[in-house]
């Protein structure tokens, strides 16, 4: 961000319209809408400030549309947790960071932010 003026945008425009909104990205793998609601936005700008949330949020924008299907791969993924169904069952990570998002009705609609995930 060279220029103070469109980093002052840019940073309105995150904390203003971004943040109240809810991301929407098509997942051809899984044949659904997959959601980032406004709350687990405000989550990850309380934890990474402007600008370095904008690292997190084009992350999991871009795995929004991905099967994560390896370790340490980005995307949606469905939890294995040995047989037993956890407290969330679907998840939405980033590759090379720990930080996750999880839906609170086990679906497509990630709600919850967690810097650690399920580690």
């Amino acid at each position: 961000y060279k220029n103070t003026d469109d980093k002052i945008i840019l940073k309105n425009i995150i904390e203003k319209e971004f943040i109240n909104t809810e991301t929407r990205v098509q997942n051809e793998y899984f044949n659904k809408e997959i959601v980032i609601k406004p709350s687990a936005k405000q989550e990850i700008l309380n934890k990474y400030r402007f600008p370095n949330c904008m690292e997190f949020f084009i992350a999991f924008e871009e795995a929004m549309s991905l099967l994560a299907s390896k370790q340490g791969s980005s995307g949606v993924k469905r939890i294995e947790t040995g047989g037993k169904a956890g407290l969330h069952q679907i998840e939405l990570k980033i590759m090379g960071f720990p930080d996750r998002l999880f839906s609170s009705n086990n679906d497509f609609v990630f709600d919850i932010y967690s810097e650690k995930g399920l580690h």
